[in-house]
């Protein structure tokens, strides 16, 4: 009995893990594509005034601030994929509880959100990181603790809710 638990334990925690590897992969090139369509954009016009002023005001570069804006766009849209796909397929936490998970998704959001700008706007502005490659390492390092905290808090499924018939179990 104990080696059947611990059996589908294993089979729930890989089929969600696999599920939140394509979930991420998908929401990475939503962010990634969109983040280097705006460089790109950006790149290609004569930088804004509100680029200078904003740079002057947090004692950043015209640059760095249109590298943080290009993040911060390609970031929300991700974002925003990422929980409706998390919530209803990778860790199938359906329609309930709706508020409670937005609120714990959108801190680790949030926490994620300050420590990636931070994070890029060191490599960038300090470290002189080429931006693809910071948001690559920035990415990377973000994606180590998010399934954990979203397993086992934000789409955390009540225990009946997680259990697998048998042929669910055989065939998986």
């Amino acid at each position: 009995m104990k080696k059947r638990i611990k059996a589908t334990a294993r089979q729930i925690l890989m089929r969600s893990y696999f599920r939140y590897l394509l979930v991420g992969v998908t929401s990475f090139a939503i962010d990634f594509l969109l983040y280097n369509f705006l460089l790109n954009f950006f790149r290609s016009q004569p930088t804004p005034d509100w680029a200078f002023a904003v740079g002057t005001a947090v004692s950043l570069s015209p640059e760095a601030v249109l590298v943080l804006a290009s993040n911060v766009i390609s970031l929300l849209t991700s974002l925003s994929f990422n929980f409706t796909a998390s919530n209803y397929w990778t860790f199938k936490a359906g329609g309930g509880r709706k508020r409670s998970k937005l609120m714990k998704y959108a801190a680790i959001s949030a926490f994620n959100f300050l420590f990636n700008n931070l994070i890029l706007s060191v490599q960038v502005e300090h470290l002189r990181i080429n931006p693809v490659v910071a948001k690559i390492i920035v990415t990377g390092l973000q994606t180590i603790w998010t399934f954990l905290i979203y397993k086992v808090w934000v789409f955390k499924v009540a225990d009946d809710d997680a259990e697998l018939s048998d042929s669910e179990i055989a065939y998986s």
